[in-house]
């Protein structure tokens, strides 16, 4: 490895760093309020997590001003490595000292043990990307060498470090636009969350690109507006996504060309296209019953359905995942129409110490469900907090609209997993069913 591709290297680990420095101090951020702990302790968590995103935003600056004379001029490596060396080293003391404070008080009784629990998994990420210093002959010095993270041997356990990470960095805006980190278990895991993220981003580019079979169109508008899943570390044998991108694009166009040509199975995963219009007439009694909404009820399920799409972009979800939540996202795309055959449940669910606590969208035998509930010490408390259903309606516009703010905020939790049941009793067929958004305005309102 030469010189430029040494400070190449460096600049990629040190954004992943900087990335899991944010990623976790944001996590820590929306569980503390929820935590008993000493006030002392508190604050000392939370001034970690300001310096942990403050860091992270000097250390990105530092890289978007240094890459283009590392570019020219790779010897100053060094130089700029002893730059950004104290701002690590003071994030590396700060974590320790926290890591250090959180266990005495746990071991006092003086605060929940999940807050050690919150602190330590968040030091291990951190941990597991701090950049190792290159050598001149291309290897790596070992990181209690460069960054003296021997400090941490006692706090934290090295085996629940992840072996992997995928980031998805932005092409348009590489240096702030990265996304969440995906901790994967083995090479393989990681190379797959990789080509995930390629696929969403082709296939969205692909939607948008003005001739759809032109490769050369699609690579570019991937190469200048997509997302890049930077894999941490490199595997072996290297994957470049560029080539990857540049050959499903040769794909995917040729698929275009020839209509009769099944598209990739992973493009259906990334991508719900819009089905065709079919001007069969339907089962009057299944396809064109409505749920008992009201017609002000749209706005609330709009916002439900932008949020799930955002669920969608997860790039941890797995293919069968993925294909569960295109079948929910077409069924509440058709609303206020019941779409036959569809009994499943999305939820998003934060699981803490034997506690949890979760919001739902639900549509099973022509209800519609928003709900709520927490699972404390086996009693588990659940709130209905809208329903609609033949002859009823439970809860207004507001109640549903208030629901899906806190379930857009949920989708933004990175902490929260993705929950989807599929009770139904064969595997869903009915993509020809249309959508008829007009028909929300033939629904009565309540305000009239």
């Amino acid at each position: 490895m030469n010189l430029q591709e040494n400070a190449r290297q460096f600049a990629a680990d040190t954004r992943a760093c900087a990335m899991q420095m944010m990623g976790n101090a944001i996590c820590i951020q929306k569980q503390l309020p929820a935590l008993d702990m000493p006030d002392s302790l508190r604050s000392q968590i939370e001034s970690l997590c300001t310096l942990l995103i403050v860091t992270k935003r000097n250390l990105i600056r530092e890289i978007v001003e240094a890459v283009a004379w590392l570019e020219s001029d790779p010897d100053q490596l060094d130089l700029w490595i002893e730059c950004i060396r104290p701002w690590i080293l003071d994030v590396m003391m700060s974590i320790n000292e926290c890591v250090e404070a959180v266990q005495e008080a746990v071991k006092n009784g003086a605060t929940n043990p999940l807050v050690s629990i919150l602190v330590t998994e968040s030091a291990t990420n951190i941990l597991n990307t701090i950049p190792e210093k290159p050598t001149s002959d291309g290897c790596k010095t070992p990181k209690n060498e460069t960054m003296n993270d021997d400090l941490f041997q006692q706090q934290v356990d090295p085996s629940a470090k992840a072996p992997y990470q995928v980031t998805p960095l932005d092409n348009f805006d590489w240096y702030e636009g990265a996304g969440v980190p995906t901790k994967c278990r083995d090479a393989e895991h990681a190379l797959s969350v990789a080509k995930g993220i390629l696929e969403r981003s082709l296939a969205h580019e692909h939607a948008q690109a003005k001739n759809p079979t032109d490769a050369a169109e699609l690579f570019d508008r991937w190469d200048s507006f997509g997302d890049y899943p930077s894999i941490y570390p490199e595997l072996d044998p290297p994957f470049n996504p560029s080539e990857y991108a540049r050959q499903r694009a040769e794909e995917i166009c040729a698929d275009s060309q020839n209509p009769t040509s099944n598209p990739s199975p992973e493009i259906e995963d990334a991508f719900e296209t819009e089905p065709e219009q079919d001007d069969t007439p339907e089962d009057e009694d299944s396809a064109d019953d409505c749920y008992g909404f009201y017609s002000e009820d749209s706005y609330p399920v709009g916002q439900l359905i932008d949020a799930i799409r955002d669920v969608m972009d997860r790039p941890e979800l797995s293919p069968e995942t993925l294909e569960l939540l295109r079948v929910f996202l077409f069924a509440m795309e058709r609303l206020p129409l019941v779409t036959p055959g569809v009994r499943m449940g999305l939820g998003l669910r934060l699981d803490q110490g034997g506690e949890s606590d979760w919001r739902e969208i639900r549509m099973e035998d022509g209800v519609f469900t928003l709900g709520r509930g927490t699972w404390t010490e086996g009693d588990a408390d659940t709130e209905t907090v809208f329903e609609v259903g033949p002859g009823h309606r439970d809860g207004d516009a507001f109640q549903a609209s208030n629901f899906a703010l806190s379930f857009i905020g949920c989708t933004e939790d990175v902490c929260r997993e993705v929950v989807i049941d599929d009770s139904s009793d064969e595997p869903f067929n009915g993509w020809d069913l249309k959508k008829d958004k007009s028909r929300w305005g033939s629904l009565p309102c309540s305000f009239l």
